[in-house]
C-alpha cells in the first residue's frame, strides 16, 4: 500500500498545520503524523483476505495518557489518516476505525 516515503503538509483543514509521513519497510512500515501537539507513530502491515492493510492506532486511553492529546481530536485525526491513505494509495477502498486499528479493505 505505501510505496515510498511521502510527506504531506496541509494547513487548510480543521486539524490545523500538520504533516503525514509514510515509511515503507516491505510488508510493513510506519505512518507518522505530526502537528503542534507532537508526533504520533503508527505501525502498519499488509493484511490478508479482505483487509488490504491494518494500521495500529493508539487506543482512546493511550491517546489521553501516553500522547497527552484531547479525546475529541482522536477520531478527526485518525479519519484524516485513513482517508489520506485511501486517496493516495488505494482509491475506491473503504475503512473501519476501531479502538486499536484502522483497517483498509
Amino acid at each position: 500500500m505505501f510505496q515510498r516515503q511521502e510527506s504531506v503538509s496541509d494547513d487548510g483543514s480543521d486539524l490545523g498545520e500538520h504533516e503525514l509521513h509514510h515509511i515503507n519497510e516491505g510488508r510493513s512500515g510506519y505512518i507518522i503524523y505530526r502537528d503542534a501537539a507532537g508526533e504520533i507513530n503508527m505501525y502498519y502491515e499488509y493484511g490478508g483476505g479482505n483487509c488490504i492493510v491494518a494500521i495500529n492506532v493508539p487506543t482512546p486511553d493511550e491517546w489521553a495518557t501516553r500522547l497527552n492529546r484531547k479525546p475529541e481530536d482522536r477520531d478527526r485525526i485518525l479519519n484524516f489518516i485513513a482517508r489520506h491513505a485511501i486517496r493516495y494509495q488505494t482509491p475506491g477502498s473503504g475503512y473501519t476505525l476501531s479502538d486499536r486499528f484502522i483497517e483498509v479493505y
